[in-house]
Order: C-alpha cells, then sequence, then structure tokens
C-alpha cells in the first residue's frame, strides 16, 4: 500500500538543527493554500481549502500554489512555496505508522524518483514497517568559487571555503567557477566562526596561507564554510551571473542545462 508524505526542514540556526514544518491541518479538517503568484496571494483571505492531502499533493505538483505549514503540523503556520517543498513516496503496510525520512536533506523543488531500500539481515518481525523514501534535491543556488580553489575543492584537498561573511544555508549547490562555467556540486554546511588560532591548526582543511589570509581579509572575522560529497561534473554546464556577489540564483533562464544539473 502506497503514501505519499509532504515535508519542509528549515534550519534554525539558533539550535543548528533542522525543523520538520508538516502541512497544517486547521480546526475545520482542512488544509489551507494560496496562490503562488500576485501582490496578495499570501493574504487569508485569497486562501483555498483543501480536503485531502492527496488534493494538496496535486495542487503543489502544478507550482502554482503555496501551503500553509507548521512545525509537525502543530502550533503558528507559515506560507510555504514548491520550491522549498518535499514529497516523498512511502511503501508501507500501515499508513498510520509511516516512518519519517532519515536523511535530513533540505530539497527545494518536488520531484519523485524511486529508491528501493537496502536489504537487511534482521528478521521480519523486527524490521517493522518497510519504508522506501524518495527525494531529488534541486539545485537552485551557485557559489562561485576562484579557479584555484575551486579545483582543490573539486580534488578533494579542500573542504572548507575561508569567507569573511557567515552562513547558514544548508543545501545541495553547484560550484562556479569565477567567470566560467559550472563544474561540480556539492551539500553545503552552516559557517563556523574561527579564530586565528584555529585557522592556523586547520591548515589542511582549507590550504589557505596565513600571509594570503591577511592580503585579502585582513583582520576582519574569518569563517569556514563547511563542503561535502563533492561531485565534478563530467562536462561543465555553461550559466550566466546576473550580477556581482558570492552567491548567484540558478533557474531554467540563466543555465543552459538545468535539468542535467539537478542529477548531478
Amino acid at each position: 500500500m502506497g503514501a505519499d508524505q509532504v515535508y519542509w526542514d528549515k534550519y534554525d540556526p539558533s539550535t543548528g538543527r533542522l525543523v520538520r514544518y508538516l502541512p497544517h491541518r486547521y480546526r475545520d479538517g482542512k488544509y489551507r493554500m494560496m496562490p503562488r503568484r500576485g501582490r496578495t496571494s499570501h493574504h487569508s483571505e485569497n486562501a483555498i481549502a483543501v480536503d485531502t492531502l492527496q488534493q494538496v499533493i496535486e495542487r503543489l505538483r502544478t507550482g502554482q500554489y503555496c501551503l500553509r505549514m507548521s512545525p509537525n503540523g502543530r502550533g503558528s503556520a507559515v506560507r510555504v512555496c514548491p520550491p522549498s517543498i518535499v514529497i516523498s513516496a512511502v511503501n508501507a503496510e500501515d499508513n498510520d505508522a509511516l516512518p519519517l525520512p532519515q536523511q535530513h536533506t533540505i530539497a527545494t523543488r518536488i520531484k519523485r524518483t524511486s529508491r528501493q531500500t537496502r536489504p537487511s539481515s534482521r528478521s521480519s518481525s523486527q524490521k517493522g514497517t518497510a519504508a522506501a523514501t524518495t527525494r531529488v534535491v534541486s539545485i537552485t543556488m551557485g557559489l562561485v568559487i576562484h579557479p584555484r580553489w575551486l579545483e582543490k575543492i573539486l580534488n578533494g584537498e579542500k573542504i572548507w571555503e575561508i569567507r569573511s561573511k557567515s552562513s547558514t544555508r544548508a543545501d545541495r549547490i553547484a560550484l562556479c567557477e569565477g567567470g566560467g562555467p559550472i563544474v561540480g556540486t556539492c551539500t553545503i554546511k552552516p559557517s563556523i566562526a574561527l579564530s586565528r588560532e584555529e585557522f592556523r591548526m586547520n591548515f589542511d582543511k582549507h590550504r589557505v596561507s596565513e600571509d594570503e589570509l591577511v592580503a585579502f581579509y585582513g583582520d576582519r572575522q574569518i569563517y569556514a564554510w563547511p563542503v561535502s560529497d563533492v561531485r565534478r561534473l563530467a562536462r561543465p554546464i555553461c550559466y550566466k551571473h546576473p550580477g556581482g556577489g558570492s552567491w548567484v540564483r540558478l533557474c531554467p533562464k540563466n543555465v543552459a542545462e538545468f535539468n542535467r544539473l539537478q542529477s548531478c
């Protein structure tokens, strides 16, 4: 028997953890959705009452509606739009006891793929409810890095990108050469504030000499941006950078092969 889960994992910088938001069911037993476009689309008078979760999913997949969600489905509800919502397909014998996905990867686009559960040596009585959770993380942001440091990241020599600003982003992102194409993808985690002593002790993680650091940042506060699960693209993907800055928002309009990027 099959079922779907709808959720949004929001990073809480105060605790360093992800908070799971679920569709908020109101006192009348219905969910609330609203059109994604328009200046007043988020106003309560534009909300649409939806009876079932399946109807919610059908509207979300059109990309034209947002959903009111709350932490674990309780408390204060907020408006969340499809680029941040995950739909996961779950196969289970008992829909009343569907386990939540174990991997807390923040997904930013609704897509579905199939993934089989791994074989287990446990007995059938120990296995309980078997679930196969599926998701695709959509890559909608790219980090622009100097080619010298980018090559070290792609080779696995560098797992900390050093910056003078903090970041709370926890997501899968594209790795972009400064002035060049997208050459890889990785998972980025919230930044870590570093003292100069910590910077010196962790040279093997960032590969930046102290002279280079001083020349570039002076005595400013520095941060390590941890990157992991780095994947080099077999063929770079061209994109257009709409402006300056370290981050670039990616979409089909400025990425030549946006769909291929999502599978990397």
